[in-house]
């Protein structure tokens, strides 16, 4: 066989190759939107009560996809006065009317996984305050949604994690003001109920 034609045959196994990964990729990914009950404010959300973080290059390896258990929407943000906003703008000598914008403060989206915790805020400037409302509300419908499902549907029995280390869990949220004191205690109780 001549140069030539080896150099077609390669290019022609490559394209090959090439074309086999597209497909299974393209099934993946077909299943993934299958599965998502939506994408909002940076994370996509998932029929079965799972979510991952999509703002991310790499976001199957910094956040990947992961229980949900909770999404609080906190809004905090002060309507600023004509006066205060002109007065930024003035002293900004109208260079900078971002400083001058109507509100203060951030509204901020928490979701807290099983595995892990992040944070948006409006102060980013990626995601206005209704689109993280949004975002709270899509991921309590999913909540709902994968805690609806009967435990025959729902396949196999998950692994229960130890009530020692939920308590700890809640624990640290509690401290790390993710809970509230009523939210903690409520938590804590059923845990305990369930020990038995």
């Amino acid at each position: 066989m001549d140069k030539k034609a080896e150099k077609a045959a390669r290019r022609q196994a490559k394209a090959a190759a090439k074309a086999e990964r597209k497909a299974e990729n393209s099934a993946a990914e077909a299943e993934l939107e299958r599965e998502t009950l939506q994408t909002i404010a940076g994370f996509r959300f998932f029929r079965d009560g799972t979510v991952r973080q999509e703002s991310f290059v790499l976001s199957t390896v910094v956040n990947p996809r992961s229980a949900l258990l909770e999404a609080k929407f906190t809004d905090v943000r002060e309507r600023k006065s004509r006066l205060a906003r002109g007065a930024t703008a003035v002293a900004t000598g109208g260079a900078n009317l971002l400083l001058a914008n109507k509100h203060s403060g951030a509204a901020q989206l928490t979701i807290v996984t099983e595995e892990w915790t992040a944070i948006e805020d409006t102060k980013s400037g990626y995601y206005d305050a209704a689109e993280l409302a949004q975002a709270e509300t899509i991921a309590s419908a999913g909540l709902r949604a994968a805690h609806s499902v009967p435990a025959s549907a729902a396949g196999a029995a998950p692994t229960e994690k130890d009530p020692v280390e939920l308590l700890r869990e809640i624990k640290k949220l509690h401290e790390d003001g993710l809970l509230t004191a009523d939210e903690f205690e409520t938590r804590r109780q059923a845990i305990v109920d369930r020990i038995g």
